[in-house]
């Protein structure tokens, strides 16, 4: 599938997701099914994460797009192992939600698949600790001129505390998940 057919799919649940659309969506998922399952999964994974970046909803209103992908065809959640795109969305939003959603779905993940995917948790954690810097209030944050007693922010300083609230949730999470993936991996399942 090419860039612009992956992109066309991730719009349209995109779409689909912000008019609350299940029907909608059921249909894009029914033309993925014709693509690869490593494609399909693709788009899906981008849709997710699109909607996490683009939009206010958190992570359990997503997992309803994600257990329809698993459900219309386990071969998506299965493709490529613990690298498969689906994962690599639980992995890139660090949604505790994606995560649950995705191992109550998927049957038969072996403690090999989690070790790996552990790993791989510990090793991206590390890389987006290393890509965040401090924020500022005084840089970053230059409004906050007092009016009737509330504090106003500029769009400009509410899309930083928007982000950095993002962030700092992805952080949360992954952290959350290399937890519970720490206890899988050394037998403490809780």
């Amino acid at each position: 599938m090419d860039k612009d057919k992956i992109e066309d799919f991730v719009m349209a649940l995109y779409r689909c997701f912000c008019h609350g659309s299940r029907t909608g969506y059921a249909e894009v998922l029914d033309q993925l099914m014709q693509y690869r399952a490593i494609d399909a999964a693709t788009v899906v994974k981008k849709a997710i994460l699109r909607v996490l970046d683009e939009s206010y909803h958190h992570g359990d209103n997503i997992s309803v797009l994600m257990v329809m992908a698993i459900r219309k065809n386990k071969e998506w959640a299965l493709v490529n192992g613990y690298r498969n795109p689906l994962v690599e969305s639980i992995i890139q939003s660090g949604s505790m939600y994606l995560y649950e959603c995705y191992t109550e779905e998927v049957d038969g993940l072996t403690d090999e698949w989690y070790t790996a995917l552990l790993m791989n948790m510990v090793k991206m954690n590390a890389q987006v600790l290393a890509s965040y810097d401090y924020i500022y209030r005084t840089i970053h944050f230059t409004s906050g001129v007092r009016e009737d007693g509330y504090r106003r922010l500029d769009e400009d300083d509410y899309q930083e505390l928007f982000l950095a609230t993002q962030r700092y949730n992805r952080l949360i999470g992954m952290s959350k998940i290399i937890m519970r993936l720490n206890n899988i991996v050394n037998g403490n399942i809780e």
